[in-house]
């Protein structure tokens, strides 16, 4: 079980104890008080200790060896313990005679009762058993029971024996009896009204009474700004310094989303032919190699070859313009077979086209290209396919969706005691899977569907740690004290350099006079109801607006002796 250990300081008061105390995250909270502490010589502090840690489902435990603690601990039912290696445990008369005797140095003594004759004023031994003469007249008291019962059981066995000796007599006795059986039903009733009656009585007037007091203070808003920094490295945490620890929050969240597939694909057949490519040789002999994949264009349509081929000049014998004609230079020519590059009828040449006709290539050194022949074989198939247009469209309307959905949800998550950074939130999305591929064909009856994966972050801050940051920076009064905080936030988050983050604390909070429960409690316990509002607003002044008491009853008119039946309402109005 988690254990919070909180050292009292002298100059705190009881709202700063029960603060700690509701603020703590552990199941057992030891408070360790200086010597002698002001704000702990006070049963109702004790009480009041003690109520809020039944409010707040945890266990308040006193470290200390204090005689006077111990007592007010014992009235509380607040355990106590010397130190914090040992068992706590709720101290008894006889645990506070042994601390008090122990607290001032001296030996319990326990005087032994004087019996009847005897006395010896001087005896101080420790033995708890008691003396014999008193051991003698306890046995003189048995005895005269004893007796007392032989004698009643001797008057009953003779009464007995003398009405069997005379029945008439007996006879006539039970005939003065009177028949209660015809009153048993009233009797009965009778005694259900009165328990009923009393009982009522009890709860009314022991158990009923409480009284709640709502104490309405003027209070003032006060702004606070300052700038702040993160980590993300507990080590590094120092919350006095103004370097918080940062708590990265991520939720993963996969979403599917159907669509429509608008993409066309032809897969029909190829169209197929042949070309005659041609080159100017000038000057030495050589080779031009047209490798297969070569493009060739014709009116913007694209084919490639498929198979390599090259063009070579040994000498003027190979010339295909004769041997004597050297002024363009030597024209070599062969054969390329062709493919188109896409399916489709529109890939189809049924005339021949003549060099210079139309056709290029990426081979800039092939000075002819013609087409002699047909190039046919071309079909059209077409298919529904996915597009890469189609993806980016159902990607954008999940990212949309998500971006609200995934930050609501995360959010959440985190819950309260955080104070959520929005500036932070990012979101990365997966590459999305789509379902038939991109470029695949949508058979009849299919809907595609999309698939991505999005991790979501954001970062949040503690929120104690930054009410206490609030608390020990804002400018108070000695008089005065702080309310309420409003809901701090951030803003200008920033990523420094080294892993550090910083950004502007803002806040409001409320400061009035300092008036504190245990204060109000000793003031107006056991006081009428009447006299409730001029004692507080005249112990504080100005400060106090209004003073609204109500009680559990009409018949209540007076405010409990019990502060556990006692309930103090502290509300800040602010000034306008």
């Amino acid at each position: 079980m988690n254990k919070d250990v909180i050292y009292i300081e002298n100059e705190e008061d009881i709202t700063d104890i029960i603060a700690k105390l509701k603020t703590s995250k552990a199941r057992i909270v030891a408070f360790v008080p200086p010597k002698s502490s002001p704000v702990l010589k006070s049963a109702v502090n004790a009480k009041l200790i003690a109520k809020t840690a039944r409010e707040t489902d945890k266990i308040a435990v006193f470290v200390t060896t204090d005689p006077a603690l111990m007592r007010f601990a014992m009235v509380a039912r607040i355990p106590v313990t010397p130190d914090l290696q040992t068992a706590p445990s709720v101290p008894t008369a006889a645990d506070l005679q042994q601390a008090s005797a122990s607290f001032t140095g001296r030996t319990p003594v326990k005087k032994q009762p004087s019996a009847e004759g005897t006395s010896d004023s001087s005896d101080t031994s420790t033995d708890t058993n008691p003396p014999k003469k008193t051991k003698d007249q306890l046995n003189k008291k048995i005895v005269a029971v004893d007796q007392t019962i032989t004698a009643i059981d001797l008057e009953d066995s003779a009464a007995t024996t003398k009405t069997s000796a005379t029945p008439k007599a007996v006879k006539k006795l039970i005939a003065k009896v009177p028949n209660l059986d015809k009153y048993r039903k009233w009797i009965i009733l009778g005694s259900v009204i009165f328990i009923l009656l009393t009982s009522f009585l009890v709860w009314a007037l022991v158990f009923a009474p409480a009284a709640t007091i709502a104490i309405k203070i003027k209070a003032i808003d006060t702004q606070f700004s300052e700038t702040i920094t993160f980590t993300l490295d507990r080590a590094q945490e120092a919350i006095d310094l103004g370097n918080f620890l940062l708590e990265e929050n991520s939720l993963e969240k996969s979403s599917q989303v159907e669509f429509e597939a608008t993409g066309q694909k032809n897969i029909g057949a190829k169209a197929k032919g042949e070309l005659t490519v041609a080159h100017y040789f000038r000057g030495n002999p050589g080779t031009l190699n047209i490798p297969t994949g070569v493009i060739f264009t014709y009116k913007n349509r694209q084919y490639l070859s498929t198979a390599a081929a090259s063009l070579t000049f040994k000498d003027l014998s190979d010339c295909e313009n004769g041997p004597g004609a050297t002024i363009h230079g030597c024209l070599i020519s062969t054969k390329v077979q062709i493919i188109a590059a896409e399916p489709g009828e529109n890939y189809n040449i049924s005339i021949s086209v003549p060099a210079g006709g139309g056709w290029s290539s990426t081979i800039k050194q092939l000075e002819e290209i013609s087409s002699a022949g047909q190039i046919t074989g071309g079909t059209n198939q077409f298919i529904k396919v996915v597009q890469k247009s189609d993806i980016d469209k159902a990607k954008a309307s999940i990212a949309a969706e998500n971006e609200i959905a995934g930050k609501q949800e995360l959010i959440e998550q985190i819950g309260e005691g955080n104070i959520i950074i929005e500036t932070s939130f990012a979101q990365k999305v997966s590459d999305p899977i789509s379902s038939p591929e991109l470029d695949q064909e949508v058979k009849d009856g299919v809907t595609p569907t999309l698939t991505i994966t999005t991790t979501f972050t954001i970062y949040s801050v503690d929120s104690v740690g930054v009410e206490d940051y609030i608390k020990n920076k804002a400018t108070v009064s000695g008089d005065q004290k702080i309310y309420s905080i409003s809901t701090p936030y951030f803003e200008r988050f920033l990523k420094l350099e080294g892993g550090k983050y910083e950004a502007k604390l803002k806040a409001t909070y409320a400061v009035g006079p300092k008036v504190s429960e245990e204060s109000v409690l000793e003031l107006i316990k056991g006081r009428k109801v009447g006299e409730v509002r001029s004692l507080v607003k005249g112990a504080n002044g100005d400060g106090v607006i209004d003073v609204i008491t109500e009680t559990s009853f009409p018949w209540v008119t007076s405010i409990p002796k019990d502060v556990n039946k006692i309930t103090i309402k502290l509300e800040e109005i602010k000034e306008q």
